[in-house]
């Protein structure tokens, strides 16, 4: 989370968030209050400013992820390489799906991390996708509060409904166009070079950019069995997103 006076940047991780902090830290006309990476709101949020986030297809998410993990990096790595799975990594279309299938299994919420296996004593885990969670943990201030009531995917789709955050979403996949629409729209205000921050978003190089193994795996391909598995786990962003 980004916060400033008037506005808050939800900053999901792996969807162009330390591009879009820099952004905001360059060009804001306003105080920054605080920065605490990828964490999200408390109850004691103000209601009165301006929350947007970003967003990605969670098939790209989880291809980003993985080639991050391919690189030594990143906790869930760790937390993999503890469980003796670490050997998923090896960078092939097949380590890919043999990881993704993994990862995509509620009884392995642990590894993920995030407190993913503990909202709703880990009944959260069994009714959405890591992603999704992700998704919902920024979206929704104290998330764990309003998830744990959840039962069913009904139940999610109030809780988002009743209580969500932003009203803005970047998405990554149309990076450039909605940053720009952001910034000299609803956020004009807090800018201190509107013309300079667009041109800054359509020529600056991208931050923290991993190489991803669908550029460099020969034939990469998702199994089709693993693709069904995403659909129904990751179906919160689907109906929100048409991912």
């Amino acid at each position: 989370m980004h916060e400033f006076e008037s506005f808050v940047y939800l900053d999901i991780e792996k969807t162009g968030s330390a591009f879009i902090s820099r952004l905001l830290r360059r060009f804001s006309a306003e105080r920054e209050i605080r920065r605490d990476h990828h964490l999200p709101m408390s109850l004691m949020f103000d209601p009165k400013k301006f929350y947007f986030i970003s967003v990605r297809d969670p098939l790209d998410c989880y291809i980003s992820l993985y080639s991050f993990g391919c690189g030594f990096k990143g906790k869930m790595r760790s937390r993999l390489e503890e469980l003796n799975r670490d050997h998923y990594y090896d960078g092939t279309t097949e380590g890919f799906n043999a990881w993704l299938n993994y990862v995509l299994r509620p009884e392995h919420a642990r590894a993920l991390g995030e407190g993913y296996d503990k909202v709703g004593n880990g009944e959260i885990a069994n009714l959405m996708g890591f992603q999704s969670y992700r998704f919902l943990r920024l979206a929704l201030p104290r998330c764990e509060k309003f998830l744990k009531k959840c039962e069913t995917q009904e139940d999610i789709r109030s809780a988002y409904a009743e209580n969500k955050l932003p009203s803005y979403v970047v998405r990554y996949e149309n990076f450039a166009e909605d940053l720009c629409e952001l910034l000299s729209g609803p956020l004009r205000h807090a800018i201190s070079d509107v013309d300079a921050a667009l041109e800054y978003v359509r020529t600056a190089e991208p931050v923290n950019a991993s190489q991803r193994i669908d550029k460099t795996a020969e034939d990469f391909g998702l199994r089709e069995i693993v693709r069904r598995r995403l659909r129904k786990r990751e179906w919160f962003m689907h109906e929100l997103f048409q991912y």
